[in-house]
């Protein structure tokens, strides 16, 4: 969806490419944050119109940064994707609008962020 802004937040920088081009093979704009603490500053910039985050990262993780960002009024209704590979994590991320694990399939978190961001959805075939 032309000019819609995904944040992506990941402390692997792998993912953070891979979803980089999933998202923008589909027209999002997207930002990109190694942990909690410079998504933040990069949202104080700008606020986007979706974060997908993980969850265990360094310096701040992503329960500390859903908490942060729902919790301000300025990103609360921000929509919030969290992905993890740990299942004890996922407690943390209930505050997620969506909650996904990984391995996740790359169409169907596409499917969930156009939903979120009110995309059309596309028939293929």
């Amino acid at each position: 969806m032309a000019g819609k802004r995904i944040l992506v937040v990941d402390d692997d920088p792998s993912i953070r490419l891979l979803l980089r081009l999933v998202f923008e093979s589909s027209g999002y704009d997207v930002s990109e944050a190694p942990h909690g603490v410079a998504a933040l500053i990069r949202i104080r910039r700008a606020v986007p119109d979706l974060v997908v985050t993980d969850m265990l990262m360094p310096v701040m993780d992503g329960g500390a940064l859903i908490k942060h960002l729902k919790s301000d009024p300025q990103t609360a209704e921000v929509p919030i994707v969290a992905v993890t590979g740990d299942s004890d994590a996922k407690a943390q991320a209930l505050d997620a609008d969506v909650v996904m694990s990984k391995p996740f399939h790359q169409s169907a978190l596409l499917e969930i962020v156009n939903s979120l961001l009110g995309a059309q959805k596309l028939s293929y075939g």
